[in-house]
């Protein structure tokens, strides 16, 4: 008689689970990969885009802003709306805000036919989160 007992590989044993659960974590893996390149685009597009650079630096700096937000002005989380880059650009969204005392969002309007020109900011402003109160940037130099 013969005492070798002849024994099935692991994957043999187990591939009516290991093949759907490893392709499965190859969908995820690849949507996720897909996601994030998404993401860095999407940052490098707007996060560094001079309208987003631009109306935080305003708020920032403008003395009325800081009254009602409070020192230390930072963005909080994403911005909404749309940044439009191709021959004519176009820039409208809202940014949110939080600083000390208050939390707000400066909304951006900036449009420029080309990359070789400046933006050209329509509307600028920041809105306090418990004020009704709006706070124009684009007229007023009132920085520290």
């Amino acid at each position: 008689m013969n005492n070798e007992i002849s024994r099935k590989s692991w994957f043999s044993r187990n591939k009516s689970w290991a093949l759907p659960t490893g392709g499965c974590l190859l969908v995820v893996l690849v949507v996720v990969c897909i996601a994030l390149m998404f993401f860095v685009g999407l940052k490098e597009t707007v996060f560094e885009s001079g309208p987003y650079k631009y109306a935080v630096e305003e708020a920032s700096n403008n003395l009325k802003v800081k009254e009602v937000l409070g020192d230390d002005i930072i963005t909080e989380s994403i911005f909404s709306g749309r940044i439009t880059i191709d021959n004519d650009q176009h820039a409208d969204f809202k940014i949110p805000l939080k600083g000390n005392k208050s939390k707000g969002f400066v909304f951006v309007i900036a449009e420029r036919e080309n990359k070789t020109q400046d933006w050209q900011y329509k509307k600028l402003y920041v809105i306090a989160e418990k004020s009704t109160d709006t706070i124009h940037l684009l007229n007023s130099r009132n920085t520290e």
